[in-house]
């Protein structure tokens, strides 16, 4: 087995590679950082960016959710716990092809356009969906009242430690339900 490293600055082109290696224990994401230290020195900062064992990327935002939970910041949990129901919607998309309508910037594309094409999917494809009415009433609480108010600025919702830990639930409960451990096909990933 050879080691193969794939260093990039180019950040956008980094969460594109780590999409595809979702849960490939042969590849491994880790963030290379630099703090200033209290000399006013770089300092170098290695974070795992999945769990460190498995290429798991989702379980590790869940990770970083449930710590900042503990640890009494909210909104950085909401953050994270929105990034691993993103993460999760265009898995599932990708893994089941389903078609999320088309836009040149990616930029402008909302995770509702990919929970909205997986609601119409499985309302067509009961059978193939394991995401039950239950589930998406339980998606629906989230993002109103988690999801979506703590990733902005909002005066007017006030942050629930129970809806925290239930977003948390939801968000562990759609991974394992869609069986997300199905890795993507990365060949054309490689370069030459």
């Amino acid at each position: 087995m050879t080691n193969q490293w794939n260093y990039h600055y180019d950040k956008p082109w980094y969460e594109v590679i780590k999409f595809y290696l979702q849960n490939d224990p042969n590849w491994k994401s880790v963030e290379f950082l630099a703090r200033k230290n209290q000399f006013g020195y770089d300092q170098p900062i290695i974070r795992y960016a999945d769990d460190g064992k498995n290429g798991d990327h989702i379980k590790r935002y869940i990770d970083f959710a449930e710590q900042h939970y503990n640890s009494g910041d909210n909104k950085a949990a909401g953050v994270y716990l929105r990034s691993a129901f993103e993460f999760i919607l265009k898995r599932y998309c990708k893994k089941k092809n389903l078609r999320v309508r088309f836009e040149i910037d990616i930029m402008t594309l909302k995770s509702d356009d990919f929970w909205q094409t997986i609601k119409d999917f499985q309302v067509a494809n009961s059978t193939k969906c394991n995401l039950t009415q239950q589930t998406i009433a339980d998606v629906e609480l989230c993002r109103k009242f988690v999801l979506n108010p703590l990733c902005h600025q909002d005066q007017t919702k006030h942050e629930s430690s129970q809806e925290i830990q239930n977003a948390i639930d939801v968000i562990k409960k759609l991974k394992t339900v869609w069986f997300l451990k199905t890795n993507l096909n990365h060949d054309h990933l490689i370069r030459e």
